[in-house]
């Protein structure tokens, strides 16, 4: 998405319970409720994303030789001498 479309606002009807409503106009001021919803809405959405990718990519990964386990333990290994 380039910068032009990030600034451009487009309207959006859509429902949503009395309760998430109520609480919406309690918490957040009225100037800025569309900015909040804008957010979290972005938010579900980057997050929707990456559990996306993380199912598409699931074991597409491999270490060359085939011992992924023994070659992960070994970056995870410290360099610090011990105390």
């Amino acid at each position: 998405m380039n910068s032009s479309q990030k600034s451009q606002k487009q309207q959006a009807n859509f429902f949503i319970s009395v309760e998430v409503f109520n609480n919406l106009r309690t918490f957040i001021p009225k100037g800025e409720q569309s900015n909040f919803v804008e957010k979290a809405i972005s938010g579900a959405l980057s997050n929707l994303k990456f559990q996306d990718s993380l199912k598409n990519s699931f074991g597409a990964w491999k270490s060359r030789s085939g011992d992924t386990e023994k070659f992960v333990r070994k970056l995870r290994q410290s360099n610090r001498p011990l105390r």
